[in-house]
Formats: structure tokens, sequence, C-alpha cells
């Protein structure tokens, strides 16, 4: 998993590896008609400028297509996506708000049905082609948040 929590890519690398940021992590908007948004945060250890956090993490996200797409990594990923999909099952209002979203797009119930087969069929090459194409600086926005000085 490239970005969520304590035990993702991003986390293990910026965080506890190079100690660059306090936290870091990734998530991903699904429900949009066209193409949709990847996000990736992090915040920066003391003494670490916003810009060298920047930089650092685009060399970690540069290196995902060769380091974070090993097989077991993508396998957990996959067990916890089915997983999170069925069990989303058991509440009536994650039911209401995931049908409700996939309609509004343009997806159909069978579709969203078809979620965790799909989830299943995912190689590793389609993950990294999809890096590849979208985690690259040329495509980013960057924000910085900071405190105001008053």
């Amino acid at each position: 998993m490239i970005g969520g929590g304590p035990t993702s890519y991003l986390y293990r690398k910026l965080v506890m590896e190079r100690g660059v940021a306090v936290n870091a992590g990734a998530w991903y908007m699904s429900s949009a008609m066209e193409d949709t948004r990847f996000c990736v945060y992090a915040v920066p250890a003391e003494g670490v400028s916003l810009q060298a956090l920047e930089e650092a993490v685009d060399q970690v996200l540069k290196t995902i297509p060769a380091e974070a797409l090993d097989a077991d990594s993508i396998e957990r990923a996959k067990t916890r996506l089915v997983a999170e999909t069925i069990y989303s099952t058991d509440s009536q209002s994650s039911l209401a708000r995931i049908y409700g979203s996939a309609l509004a797009i343009g997806e159909t119930i069978e579709e969203v049905r078809r979620w965790p087969v799909e989830i299943e069929t995912v190689l590793k090459d389609d993950l990294a082609s999809a890096a590849e194409r979208y985690l690259i600086p040329r495509r980013s926005v960057t924000g910085y948040l900071q405190k105001s000085a008053s």
C-alpha cells in the first residue's frame, strides 16, 4: 500500500527511513466522472523546509514502480480492498453512499458488484504503468499549508 497509515510505503520511506516527515500518506478520490485525484501529503519534521520535503516526496514517488510494487504488497492491498468492499455491505449508510456515488458518475449496479473481482485482476504491470504515467512532478499540483505570520 502506497499511502494508508504507518505501514504504508510513503510513511516508511519519508518518516521512518529518511526522517524528513512526521507523517505522510496518500488517498484516492474514486468517485468522479473524468480523471480523479490521487493525493499525497507529508508533514515536515522539525528543521525540514517544505521545499526539501517536496523534493523528498518526488524522489520517493519515482521509486514506487521499482520498489513498492512487490507481489506481497500488492496481494495485501488487494485483500484489504476486497475486504473493505465486502464489509461495507454490512452498513446501510455505506451501501447507500457507495451505490449513490457510483450511479451519480455513470456506473451501474452490476459494475459496483464486480469491484471485488476487478480488484483481484489487477497486475503489477498495471500498477507500475499507472505509477509511471501519473506519479510524476509535471502532473502534480503542490500546496503548502503554513502558519500565518501574525
